[in-house]
């Protein structure tokens, strides 16, 4: 891929359908809503690490001929994929789970609406699964570690509505087979520079829509 916007350092690239590929296998994602991103997804990054999806204006105006040598893009866009460092898996963020949520068929971890509360408390920490109800509804054996799309229902205005988090399935002990009470959950929102508040404020308004 070529860099398709001015400076270097401002450089938006367009991800590669290879790579497009690969997080469309990773999460099974299919359906209108993932048809309507596949095609402006980008990156800062040579080595594609993390993709970011540009609003259609947005990559037409600033990353596409002829005015991509003129406007040149600082910041832009929504991260939606990011992929780890160790094991090379792509990442769901948490901007991700809400635009494409409903798109992703691989993965997904139905939640009781208590599971889903008791992550949200326990915000940024893990919880064992031996604490939780799916530890009983999910064959957790075929799952690998890393990112899952957890998914539970809240009464919203009057109408049941689906709910997407990007979850963190891990090992806490220092086995790599993660023993049953080892293996755990966790739901965390990431921080920005300017809005370190913003994590909290939407982990309570979530909590007030589930009780």
């Amino acid at each position: 891929a070529l860099p398709i916007s001015g400076a270097e350092e401002n450089a938006y690239r367009r991800a590669p359908d290879a790579i497009v590929k690969e997080v469309e296998e990773a999460y099974g994602l299919r359906g209108g809503g993932f048809r309507r991103v596949r095609d402006h997804l980008f990156s800062r990054s040579k080595a594609f690490r993390s993709l970011t999806y540009l609003a259609p204006s947005v990559s037409e105006l600033c990353c596409s001929p002829p005015l991509a040598g003129l406007l040149k893009p600082v910041w832009s866009g929504v991260t939606l994929f990011r992929r780890d460092r160790r094991s090379g898996a792509w990442a769901l963020t948490q901007d991700a789970a809400g635009l494409l949520g409903s798109s992703v068929r691989r993965r997904v971890v139905a939640l009781p609406r208590g599971d889903l509360v008791a992550l949200l408390e326990s915000h940024g920490r893990a919880v064992p699964l031996r604490d939780l109800e799916c530890r009983r509804s999910v064959d957790w054996s075929a799952l690998s570690f890393g990112t899952v799309l957890v998914k539970a229902v809240a009464r919203v205005d009057g109408l049941e509505q689906p709910l997407y988090f990007a979850a963190t399935y891990q090992d806490t002990s220092c086995s790599p087979e993660g023993a049953e009470g080892a293996r755990a959950l966790s739901i965390t929102f990431e921080k920005r520079k300017g809005l370190e508040d913003a994590p909290k404020a939407r982990v309570q308004a979530v909590l007030d829509a589930l009780r």
